[in-house]
């Protein structure tokens, strides 16, 4: 994300300094629920994740 470069007409400049930010920000937290994200793969795995949560609850 070095690249400072916009393309848009009217960039808000300040808006994207905070988006960066934001971002470097929650990296982490990002990454780890990208990896959990990652885990589900497919529809049904989905499912079963769904399933066995709720069977937890009870």
């Amino acid at each position: 994300m070095a690249n400072d470069t916009c393309i848009r007409l009217q960039a808000d400049i300040e808006q994207i300094k905070s988006c960066r930010e934001k971002l470097k920000a929650n990296s982490k937290s990002l990454l780890q629920l990208g990896k959990v994200l990652a885990l589900t793969g497919n529809e049904v795995r989905l499912k079963m994740l769904f399933l066995l949560e709720a069977g937890r609850r009870k």
